[in-house]
């Protein structure tokens, strides 16, 4: 074994136990999917600071799992989605491919639900897969309510 290499084991244990959190049906697949992001990103800011102690006893230790957040950092979904785009599962592109989207809503007079979920990729491609579409709206637009579950920062507006 390699300098550095003790920490693999308690690595080891947390994706075991992640993956025992996604298995349990007791919870709904969205708690589970938003325990598991939560729990991997607060593991990924201790190897981020590689305070190795704290860590090991976060890989083996009870999760207090909240769906509370940084002052000011807003609802676990965003939180969730910084994590997802900080680990690059999050395409670069999807976020502008939402916007295109807008910019043939919009002047149709049309708002969808910009939730992440409500959206699939295929071959590149992002697909809005929900029933809702609704009166274009400023305050439920892109920009004023959809982007922050997307991004960590909002990005210039689409007009």
């Amino acid at each position: 074994m390699e300098d550095g290499d003790e920490w693999l084991d308690w690595l080891v244990s947390l994706r075991d136990r992640l993956l025992d959190l996604l298995r349990d049906r007791s919870l709904s697949l969205k708690d589970r999917l938003r325990n598991f992001l939560l729990i991997t990103g607060e593991a990924q800011q201790l190897l981020d600071s590689e305070n190795m102690a704290e860590l090991a006893a976060f890989c083996t230790e009870s999760w207090v799992i909240s769906t509370k957040t940084d002052a000011g950092s807003g609802s676990w979904e965003a939180a969730a989605c910084r994590c997802l785009q900080d680990l690059e599962i999050l395409e670069p592109d999807w976020l502008a491919q939402v916007q295109a989207m807008c910019r043939l809503l919009y002047p149709a007079g049309l708002n969808i639900d910009y939730y992440p979920t409500n959206f699939v990729p295929c071959d590149g491609m992002l697909y809005y897969i929900d029933y809702e579409c609704n009166t274009y709206m400023e305050q439920w637009d892109f920009e004023h309510w959809g982007i922050q579950y997307w991004a960590a920062q909002a990005p210039e507006r689409t007009e």
